[in-house]
C-alpha cells in the first residue's frame, strides 16, 4: 500500500492522527490540534519506529549546548535501544518486512534522484506566488521527464504544479495538479488584455489632461483646498480663544458651551468639505498617465513577447489555481487599477 492508501484506510476507520488523538484525550488543550490530519511523513515515521516492537528508543537527536551546536539527527546505527521495555503491538516479522519494502523504495528513489539533473532547468517564474484554491497552500513545481525513442531529443520534459497537502493526504485537498504551460498561457493572455486596456486608458487620460477645462478645474480645486485649510485653522483658534475667555471669566459657562459647539460644528463641516475636495483632486491626479504607478509599471512590459519572472513579481501579488483549472490573479496596485477603471469606463466623468 502507498502512504495515501494507508491514510485513506485510517480515516475511513476513524483512527485519529497522533496530534488529534492527544487533543481528544485531553493531553494537549490547544484547538489547533483538533483538526490535524494524517500526513505521509507521519505514517513513514511510525512504520520505522522500533518502539512499536516493545523497545525503548533514545538518542535520536543530539545537541551540545556548551559547544554551541544545534540539535541534529543521529544515524539509526547510533540510537540507544533498550529491548522489551513494554508490550509490542506488532510482531518482528511484519515490522522487518515493512523495513525491507521501505529500504527498497528508498534505494529506487536515491537511484533516480538527480537522474535528470543534466537536463537544463527552466526558471520557476511563479515561485512563491501560486497557491491552491482548495486548501490555500503554496503549489510546488514538479519536473516530469519522458524518455523518447528518438536520438535527439532523448528526453521530453514538462513541468506541473502539485499541492503538497493533497500528496500527503488526498482527503484534505481535492486539487491534484496543473501543467505549468497551461498557467503560463492563461496568465500571459490576461496580462496582454491588461496591457491593451492600459494603453486605451492612457489615451483617454491624455485627452482629458489636455483639456483646458481640466487644467482650470485642477487650479480651482487647489485654491479652494488651501482656503478651506485656512478656515479650519481659524475655527480651531477661535475654539481655543473661547476657552481662554472662559478661564478669564470674560464669558460665562453657558456662552462658552454655545460658542464651543458652534465652532466645533463649523470645523467638522469644513473638514468634510476638505475631504470631498481632496477626493476630487485625487481623481484629477489619476488622469495624469505619467503619475499613475499601475500604468507606468504595466506599460513598461508592453514590448515583451513572453512572460518573465520580473514581469510576474512586478504586476502580480498572487495566483490561485482551482481544481477545475480556473486561474485567479490578484494584481499589484489593485486599488489604483479599480479607481482608473471606474473613472474612465464607469459612471464618473473625466473632466
Amino acid at each position: 500500500s502507498t502512504y495515501s492508501e494507508i491514510i485513506e484506510w485510517l480515516e475511513e476507520n476513524e483512527i485519529f492522527s497522533p496530534a488529534r488523538y492527544r487533543y481528544e484525550k485531553g493531553i494537549v488543550k490547544s484547538k489547533r490540534w483538533a483538526t490535524v490530519k494524517w500526513r505521509a511523513d507521519t505514517i513513514k515515521e511510525i512504520l520505522k519506529n522500533p518502539m512499536y516492537l516493545g523497545h525503548m528508543v533514545q538518542g535520536k537527536k543530539r545537541e551540545s549546548l556548551f559547544q554551541g551546536k544545534k540539535q541534529r539527527r543521529v544515524s539509526k546505527e547510533n540510537w540507544i535501544i533498550v529491548k522489551n521495555t513494554h508490550e509490542a503491538i506488532i510482531d518482528e516479522e511484519t515490522f522487518f518486512s515493512v523495513q525491507k519494502i521501505m529500504e527498497k523504495n528508498s534505494a529506487i528513489y536515491k537511484k533516480n534522484y538527480g537522474k535528470y539533473d543534466n537536463i537544463s532547468e527552466k526558471e520557476n517564474i511563479f515561485k512563491g506566488l501560486i497557491r491552491c484554491g482548495c486548501c490555500g497552500g503554496l503549489l510546488k513545481r514538479y519536473k516530469n521527464v519522458y524518455t523518447t525513442k528518438r536520438k535527439e531529443p532523448k528526453h521530453k520534459k514538462w513541468y506541473s504544479y502539485i499541492c503538497q497537502v493533497h500528496v500527503n493526504n488526498r482527503s484534505s485537498c481535492s486539487f491534484t495538479s496543473i501543467r505549468e504551460d497551461t498557467v503560463k498561457e492563461t496568465i500571459w493572455e490576461i496580462l496582454k488584455m491588461q496591457m491593451n486596456l492600459a494603453n486605451d486608458m492612457k489615451q483617454q487620460l491624455e485627452k482629458a489632461r489636455n483639456r483646458k477645462s481640466s487644467q482650470r478645474e485642477s487650479e480651482r480645486l487647489q485654491e479652494e483646498i488651501v482656503s478651506i485649510r485656512k478656515e479650519i485653522l481659524y475655527a480651531e483658534r477661535l475654539r481655543e480663544k473661547v476657552y481662554d475667555d472662559y478661564l478669564e471669566r470674560m464669558i460665562d459657562e453657558e456662552e462658552y458651551i454655545m460658542f464651543r459647539e458652534r465652532y466645533k460644528e463649523k470645523g467638522n463641516h469644513l473638514k468634510s468639505k476638505l475631504k470631498e475636495l481632496e477626493e476630487k483632486e485625487e481623481k484629477l491626479l489619476l488622469q495624469r498617465p505619467d503619475d499613475t504607478i499601475w500604468l507606468k509599471k504595466i506599460l513598461s512590459f508592453e514590448d515583451q513577447e513572453s512572460l518573465t519572472r520580473e514581469m510576474v513579481v512586478t504586476l502580480i501579488k498572487s495566483i490561485t489555481v482551482y481544481d477545475n483549472k480556473t486561474v485567479h490573479i490578484e494584481f499589484q496596485f489593485q486599488n489604483e487599477y479599480e479607481s482608473l477603471c471606474k473613472m474612465v469606463y464607469g459612471g464618473d466623468n473625466i473632466v
